[in-house]
């Protein structure tokens, strides 16, 4: 199983509980199959990796430029992207640099959103990230709507672009009288108890999917280094 499938058997299991706690408004295009999915691997707080997967059919090159782009506007380094086509179409790069990641604001979510070559969704995903404590949040301007939520090692963020016409992460992250960033704690007081597990189990899943990439990428960069 690929890490993007782990990544959104984690995030449908979330989105349960979620819907459960409370009802919410299906963002606009989550129906549509125009969607990207991004996942940045962390290491210890730093961009470790990136993963770019988009809907099949689409050019194998727009994957690595979409990388490319991401570098760009976001600041990350990587190597050079490899493209990877058996689970559709993506691409992944290693960070090569120290590049921290924190979550005061959503400059790094633009970024990636900006890069995404006009997509109608993109769904962002950072693990293993160091619990703040798990909470929601929501953002929405004539451009995007965006929705996250954090449970314990797994942030996630769910954007449904409204109008594409933006040309910077400025223009993304503009605010109107409409648009109002808010964050919320997640007690967890209403939610099945036997959902939190499910949903417990499957982030395990995916931290250690992503913990043992990270070490064995690790390792084969020292023994690289060793051979030389």
């Amino acid at each position: 199983m690929s890490l993007q499938r782990i990544v959104l058997l984690a995030i449908a299991a979330q989105a349960v509980t979620a819907g459960l706690a409370q009802p919410a408004a299906e963002p606009d295009g989550a129906a549509g199959s125009d969607c990207a999915t991004v996942v940045v691997q962390l290491y210890r707080g730093l961009v470790n990796s990136i993963d770019v997967a988009l809907p099949a059919g689409t050019d194998p090159q727009v994957a690595p430029r979409c990388i490319e782009r991401i570098q760009q506007y976001s600041g990350w380094q990587f190597d050079t992207p490899i493209v990877n086509l058996r689970d559709g179409v993506g691409a992944k790069a290693n960070a090569v640099g120290s590049h921290p990641v924190t979550f005061v604001d959503l400059s790094p979510i633009a970024a990636i959103v900006l890069a995404m070559d006009a997509r109608d969704r993109v769904l962002i995903t950072f693990l293993p990230v160091e619990s703040t404590g798990d909470g929601e949040g929501s953002f929405e301007n004539e451009f995007v709507r965006m929705q996250w939520r954090q449970l314990g090692g797994l942030r996630y963020y769910d954007v449904a672009v409204k109008d594409n016409s933006f040309a910077s992460v400025a223009d993304i992250l503009s605010e109107d009288r409409r648009a109002r960033a808010r964050e919320t704690r997640d007690t967890g007081g209403h939610l099945p108890l036997g959902l939190l597990f499910l949903a417990s189990l499957l982030i395990g899943a995916v931290a250690y999917f992503v913990s043992r990439a990270v070490i064995l990428s690790r390792a084969e960069a020292g023994h690289g280094r060793k051979g030389r």
